[in-house]
C-alpha cells in the first residue's frame, strides 16, 4: 500500500506506524500540492493501493478520534448545488479505525460549517478522488474547526 501524508508531522506519524511495511509519501498540503505530487507518481486511475492518512478537523468528534472516510464531498458553505459523493471503503490495513464518517474537503482550513452529522474536514481528499476514486482515507481528529487547536495539536 502507498500511504499519502499531506503535512510533515502527518508524514512522521505515518512513517512510524506504517513505514516498515508500506511506502509513505509526503503529499503536500492543499489540493494543488497534493494533486501535483499524485500526478507525478503516475499511478493507474483505479489503483486500489492508495490511502490518505493524517489530520482532519471535525464538527463534533473529539480530538484524537481515529476514523476512516465513508464518503467524500466538497465542502460548500454558501453553495447550493448537489455534490455527488465519492463512496470510499474502509482501508485494508492492520489497525484501521472502526468508525466511519463522511469527509468534506475545502481549499482552505474549515472553521465553520452547516453540516450537522458527525463529519471530518480536510483540504485534499475530494480533489484526489476525482483522479483516484478507489483511494481510502484514515484520519485523526486534530481540532474542532479551530486553527489554534490544530496548530497546538500538531506541535505536540
Amino acid at each position: 500500500m502507498i500511504i499519502l501524508a499531506p503535512f510533515a508531522p502527518e508524514y512522521e506519524i505515518a512513517k512510524k506506524r506504517f513505514g516498515l511495511y508500506h511506502e509513505v509519501i509526503l503529499l503536500g498540503v492543499g489540493p494543488r500540492n497534493a494533486m501535483e505530487t499524485l500526478l507525478e507518481l503516475k499511478l493507474p486511475r483505479y489503483a486500489n493501493n492508495l490511502m490518505l492518512f493524517g489530520f482532519a478537523g471535525s464538527n463534533t468528534l473529539p480530538m484524537d478520534t481515529e476514523v476512516f472516510v465513508t464518503e467524500s464531498y466538497l465542502h460548500q458553505f454558501h453553495g447550493s448545488y448537489d455534490d455527488k459523493p465519492c463512496i470510499l471503503r474502509r482501508p485494508e490495513i492492520e489497525g484501521a479505525p472502526e468508525i466511519g464518517v463522511p469527509c468534506y474537503s475545502s481549499s482552505d482550513f474549515v472553521v465553520e460549517t452547516k453540516v450537522k452529522e458527525p463529519a471530518i474536514f480536510d483540504m485534499e481528499l475530494a480533489f484526489l478522488t476525482l483522479f483516484h476514486p478507489n483511494i481510502t482515507s484514515w484520519r485523526i481528529v486534530s481540532d474542532n474547526l479551530n486553527l489554534q487547536e490544530f496548530e497546538d495539536y500538531y506541535k505536540k
